[in-house]
């Protein structure tokens, strides 16, 4: 999930390096691009509360099968003001929907479960070197994959890199993306 508003931005290019990893792994993986979605934000409705499901209709509906069918969860986000995106924002208020369905209902993600265990990573870069600059997003993270039926993820993160591509300055941090994304492909 790309979740970045800035198309090629930096946290993009690090999803690419770990779909990269994940692909040379032997992972099918399928790339989705907030930004180009229409997904508005959770009313706050609760129709999620009756079958588990988000009521309000738009492109939600299939980022939420995507995410259902997966059996790997990969998010990438610009931190915005000690936050993730917008965009991404958006969409895991939508996953109420799946907390719904897992602590209202107490309802299985799916009624056949993969053999595979659910597993996810977090990516995030930010343009600053503040020690605390991914602490907002890291429990924004916790509840998001916690919600959607994931109890095992990593990060991936990366300071000081504002402009457009600046990313590709840190090396290490590319590795390690790429890295992610191959053991994320083994079972």
């Amino acid at each position: 999930l790309a979740c970045s508003p800035r198309t090629g931005g930096n946290s993009e290019i690090l999803l690419d390096r770990l779909i990269e990893g994940a692909t040379e792994g032997g992972a099918n993986v399928e790339k989705l691009h907030a930004a180009r979605l229409t997904i508005a934000g959770c009313v706050e409705c609760n129709g999620c509360f009756g079958h588990g499901y988000c009521v309000v209709e738009d492109d939600f509906q299939h980022v939420a099968k995507k995410i259902t069918d997966a059996d790997r969860v990969v998010i990438a986000t610009p931190v915005f003001f000690m936050a993730p995106s917008a965009q991404a924002k958006a969409m895991i208020d939508r996953c109420q929907s799946f907390w719904a369905r897992k602590y209202v209902l107490k309802a299985p993600l799916k009624e056949e479960s993969s053999e595979l265990e659910r597993r996810g990573v977090w990516i995030s870069v930010g343009g600053t070197r503040g020690v605390k600059l991914f602490d907002g997003i890291k429990l924004t993270m916790e509840y998001f994959f916690d919600a959607i039926y994931i109890s095992s993820y990593v990060d991936v993160k990366a300071w000081h890199a504002d402009a457009k591509g600046e990313i590709l300055k840190q090396q290490d941090v590319l590795r390690e993306a790429h890295e992610k994304g191959v053991e994320l492909a083994r079972p």
